[in-house]
């Protein structure tokens, strides 16, 4: 029968449930530190903005556009010819 030295593996264990609990106390600082950083969420909030904006201006400038080639043929229908 072997014998164990009952205070090295008590030792060891406490050793081991230190390095466990660092752990622990590491990966939740990483994971707080993650959740309150709201640099990527600015970034996308800016990305949505201007897409709004470009979509904007693109209805703005279709929706300018045809009106504004209505009113030039309109008024090209009414100046007289150069024959």
């Amino acid at each position: 029968m072997e014998s164990f030295d009952r205070g090295l593996l008590r030792k060891k264990a406490a050793d081991l449930m230190r390095y466990v609990l660092f752990q622990e106390i590491t990966m939740n600082a990483k994971l707080m530190k993650f959740l309150r950083d709201e640099d990527g969420v600015t970034a996308i909030e800016y990305g949505l903005i201007a897409g709004l904006i470009a979509v904007a201006i693109i209805v703005a400038v279709t929706l300018v556009g045809t009106d504004l080639a209505a009113l030039f043929n309109k008024i090209a229908g009414k100046l007289p010819t150069g024959t």
